[in-house]
């Protein structure tokens, strides 16, 4: 068995309700929109290779010349991945 590091739930549960992504619009009269999302995701030029603090950090889109990728940061394993776009 590999030993993982835990974090206390209080810490975890507060670091989420500190995450815009994490907090859904409920009011029906003022409806979440595309562009209340905009700016969420960061554009980067270089590959990340630092540790995201929050949720809203562990998605990239990276642009750089003619390339262009969606990074996500996988915290079981502690890597960044990321898949070509097209």
């Amino acid at each position: 068995m590999i030993p993982q590091t835990i974090l206390p739930q209080n810490k975890v549960d507060d670091d989420l309700k500190s995450d815009p992504l994490t907090q859904p619009n409920l009011n029906p009269e003022n409806p979440t929109t595309i562009s209340d999302i905009e700016g969420f995701i960061e554009v980067i030029s270089e590959i990340p290779i630092y540790k995201p603090r929050k949720l809203s950090e562990s998605i990239k889109i990276y642009i750089n010349g003619s390339t262009y990728r969606l990074y996500v940061y996988d915290y079981k394993n502690g890597e960044w991945h990321y898949s070509p776009l097209t």
